[in-house]
This record gives structure tokens, C-alpha cells and sequence, in this order.
């Protein structure tokens, strides 16, 4: 295997990725209702993809073509003002047609400026397949995005009630579709462009991002002082997530190949869900008219962040690939973990399994 040399994650990406923390802040908030029906569940799945598929695709673009210079710097500065403010009007169930402009048109404005991105780095190093395949499959999600908007105003315009409220609720699982585009195309980007180190480190700081708001949240919601077992032990379970998440991205992974990376970006969507469901599952816990809905949002987030840990897997070292016996022991922990947590979830000792199930798979 080659070594590569790591690209190093700059500043201004660092400064970038601030705005995610108020995005990911925004996200679990849309799911603190007092009755929390499937549609705002299902829009919290959709909003954390479209907000996620931003960060990815700018990410593509620095990772391969980013220099630190001038062209870098003042994109991503407008770029940190579509996202956050794309991420303030995540939550709005009751979509006017300002709402759905708005909305949209941010996004598609994020979308617009990554492609302004590489068609100026084509101009500076002439426009290659892998350029020219980035921009036009970027502008067909462009293309997309903007003919939902259409259809869906259209439709909201001549439905009823009834259809109103389905279009609010469950039209926009449609903006999956032009997200997904580029990534029927991915065999014609140059994989030998990707620098796979300065990837890996990329995700990292985006799952730190989502952990950080679940420590906040464990602090916040379980005080020392008013649930010490309970808030010691979520917080010891948590952290030995993480540890197994570092691990895995750290030690087991190999560094030094030549990939093109989709994978490993489309496995980390399922961690920052994962993690960001866990938030707010843990958080439920503390209110006894929320319980259930808790138990339910804790044991979803803990298999999508398994199933997306898991994932990771295929770029492991061949000393740490998994095997099919390993993965059969990882689904029998965590059937066995969701029955005990189900049995003993009204009482104290339930929180105990976590840094149980966490200690049996890391």
C-alpha cells in the first residue's frame, strides 16, 4: 500500500465547520415536541441529510482541489452564512410559500457555490473529467432540488387540507433523490485525487461535533447533584462510544489507500444521526411524560450509529476487517442490550446498560 502524504485540515475549514455546530443544535430541537409524530421524525432524518449533504460535497471539493488560497477563504465565508441560515428554518412543519422559497433557496445557493468552486479551480488547472463530472452532476441536484420546489408549490396551490398536510409533512423524503444523483456517476471521479487521510480526519471532526452536543446534553439534562447514577452512567457509556468511533477511524482503519470515499462519508450521515437521536433520546429519559418516546429514539440511534460504525469497516486494515462471526456477535449484544434496557427501563438500573452494551462491542 502507497503512503500518502496527508493533506492537513486548515484553519478556514476548521472556522467552516462552526456553523455545523448550530445546525446539529437545530436538528436535535426539532424533535423536543410534545407530541412527536412520525412526520417531524421523518423531517429530522431528511433535514440532517440535506444539511450533511452540503458539508460532504464542499468537503469533495477542498479535500481534492482546496489550496488555501483566496478562492478557498471567501467561499467558504458565504458558504457559513447559507448553511446557518439554511439551518434556521429547519423545523418549520407549516411550509408557507416563503418557507419553501426560502428553504430552497438556500440550498440550492450551497449547491450553487460548490459548483462556482470547481469551475473556477477549472479555470486556474483546466476543466478535467473529474471536474467537469462534479460540476454538471451538482447542477443536476441543483436542477432537482429546483423542480421539487416547483412541483410542491404547485401542488400546495390546488390540494386541500388533507393533501396540505401530507405535502408538509412527507413530500420533502423527495429531496433525497437529487442528493443521491452524484452518486450514481461515482465510478467516472478520479479516485487517485482523493486524499483519503485528510478525509478521514474531516469525518472525525464532524462526529466530535454531534458527540459534543450529546455530552452537553447529559450535563445539562442529569446534574451530578440531582441524578449522579443516571448521569455517570450515561456519560461513561458515551464516551466509550466515542472511544470505539476513534478507534475504529483511528487505529483500524487504513490511512493509505486510494479510494473514492463515498462510503465512508455515507456511513458517517448514519453516525451524526445516530449520535444526534441518541441526544435526544437520552434527554427524553428525564421527563417521565416522555419515556417511551425516549426508549424508542435510543434504541433506533443505537443501531443506525452501529450500523454506520460498522460500515466503516471495509477500510480497515486486513488485520481489522470484520467478519460475519463478529458481526453476528455485535447484532446478539445489541438484541440483548434492547431487552434488558426494554425490561428494566422504569428503574434506575437501566442506565447501566449502556456502558454495558458500550464495553461489550468496543
Amino acid at each position: 500500500m502507497p503512503t500518502i502524504v496527508a493533506k492537513r485540515v486548515s484553519n478556514y475549514e476548521l472556522f467552516y465547520d462552526l456553523v455545523f455546530v448550530y445546525a446539529t443544535r437545530r436538528l436535535t430541537t426539532l424533535l423536543h415536541q410534545d407530541h412527536l409524530a412520525f412526520g417531524v421524525i421523518l423531517n429530522f432524518i431528511i433535514s440532517s441529510i440535506l444539511v450533511l449533504s452540503i458539508w460532504m460535497q464542499q468537503n469533495f471539493h477542498l479535500n481534492k482541489y482546496g489550496e488555501r488560497d483566496r478562492l478557498d477563504i471567501f467561499t467558504n465565508i458565504p458558504s457559513m452564512f447559507i448553511v446557518g441560515n439554511f439551518a434556521l428554518n429547519i423545523g418549520k412543519l407549516n411550509y408557507t410559500t416563503v418557507d419553501v422559497l426560502v428553504y430552497n433557496g438556500l440550498l440550492i445557493l450551497a449547491y450553487a457555490l460548490i459548483v462556482y468552486q470547481y469551475y473556477m479551480r477549472g479555470r486556474q488547472h483546466g476543466f478535467t473529467q473529474d471536474i467537469k463530472v462534479s460540476m454538471w452532476t451538482l447542477t443536476g441536484a441543483i436542477l432537482g432540488f429546483a423542480l421539487l420546489t416547483a412541483i410542491l408549490l404547485i401542488l400546495k396551490q390546488v390540494a386541500d387540507a388533507g393533501l396540505a398536510h401530507f405535502l408538509s409533512q412527507y413530500f420533502y423524503v423527495a429531496w433525497l433523490l437529487p442528493v443521491i444523483f452524484p452518486f450514481f456517476f461515482y465510478k467516472r471521479f478520479d479516485e487517485t485525487l482523493m486524499n483519503f487521510p485528510h478525509l478521514v480526519e474531516r469525518c472525525q471532526l464532524i462526529t466530535i461535533i454531534s458527540f459534543g452536543e450529546t455530552v452537553l446534553g447529559i450535563i445539562q439534562t442529569y446534574p451530578l447533584a440531582d441524578y449522579p447514577i443516571a448521569g455517570f452512567a450515561f456519560f461513561v457509556g458515551m464516551s466509550m462510544m466515542f472511544i470505539a468511533y476513534i478507534s475504529q477511524t483511528y487505529l483500524n482503519i487504513e490511512h493509505h489507500q486510494i479510494t473514492r470515499a463515498h462510503g465512508l462519508v455515507a456511513s458517517h450521515v448514519l453516525l451524526v444521526i445516530g449520535v444526534n437521536l441518541m441526544t435526544v433520546g437520552i434527554e427524553f429519559f428525564a421527563n417521565h411524560h416522555h419515556v417511551e418516546t425516549g426508549f424508542v429514539l435510543f434504541l433506533a440511534a443505537l443501531y443506525i450509529y452501529y450500523v454506520g460504525l460498522l460500515s466503516t469497516s471495509i477500510y480497515n486494515r486486513e488485520t481489522y476487517r470484520i467478519s460475519r462471526r463478529s458481526l453476528l456477535e455485535y447484532a446478539t449484544w445489541l438484541l440483548a442490550f434492547s431487552l434488558i434496557f426494554y425490561v428494566l427501563r422504569p428503574t434506575t438500573l437501566s442506565f447501566s446498560a449502556l456502558p454495558m452494551l458500550s464495553l461489550a462491542i468496543s
